[in-house]
């Protein structure tokens, strides 16, 4: 999702808001329903990626975002879903299905467009 996720996010309307990946080749409608649904009872709802990142991430109300949310994350790691979780401590969390995403010639060719 990279660090253009902030500009969305800061710019967004009041919420709730998500933003998806756009390397997702198994998302559907019934994922996003499912997202808007769990931020009603949570702060926050991430769609974790295999690869240990997420490809979705959305909030309840954007006054929840705290402002050094995505400055510290070790981006396209194993560690970005953690990193952010650790970050959002206090918040209501809520996780959705997991998928892939694609990130290497390798996970594209693993696809089978």
């Amino acid at each position: 999702m990279g660090q253009h996720t902030h500009r969305i996010f800061s710019n967004a309307w009041w919420g709730p808001v998500c933003t998806i990946g756009a390397d997702i080749p198994d998302i559907s409608k019934h994922h996003i329903r499912k997202a808007f649904k769990v931020l009603r009872g949570n702060d926050w709802v991430f769609g974790p990626a295999s690869d240990g990142g997420y490809w979705l991430i959305g909030t309840r109300r954007i006054s929840l975002h705290p402002p050094n949310l995505f400055k510290k994350l070790r981006w396209s790691s194993k560690d970005t879903l953690f990193d952010t979780l650790k970050i959002l401590l206090n918040a209501r969390i809520g996780l959705i299905d997991a998928l892939r995403d694609i990130d290497t010639l390798s996970d594209l060719q693993k696809c089978n467009l």
